[in-house]
């Protein structure tokens, strides 16, 4: 999709606005599955991996920072878990995953070509 996207606008930044998964705090599977903090974690990871190889993505956003109140539904009991900390800011799995993703040392170069800090 991202593709037919860029085909369509050529030229034109396109960006991430959300994305992510949600884990119950303290749900751990191994392997990864639905609903887990470790199927939460490489959710994450792969996406990021697979927008980084998209050169023509200017940047990416994941959804969300801490989980939160919502109303309850079908879908949903009365919070909505994609946070990466908990609703009292605790950090699940993902958290730690993403900052070790973002720790590392980097040569690696903005997708317009600009170098990091450079406008």
């Amino acid at each position: 999709m991202l593709e037919e996207v860029h085909k369509m606008y050529p030229g034109k930044p396109i960006l991430v606005t959300e994305f992510g998964a949600g884990a119950i705090n303290g749900l751990h599977s191994d392997p990864p599955e639905m609903w887990s903090e470790e199927y939460q974690a490489e959710f994450l990871r792969s996406y990021i991996k697979m927008f980084k190889q998209k050169s023509f993505l200017t940047g990416f956003h994941i959804w969300c920072f801490a989980d939160f109140k919502t109303p309850q539904s079908h879908f949903r009991t009365m919070l909505n878990r994609k946070g990466l900390f908990t609703r009292i800011r605790e950090p699940k799995l993902a958290a730690h995953a993403i900052r070790r993703e973002y720790s590392e040392k980097r040569s690696d170069v903005h997708p317009q070509g600009l170098k990091r800090g450079r406008l």
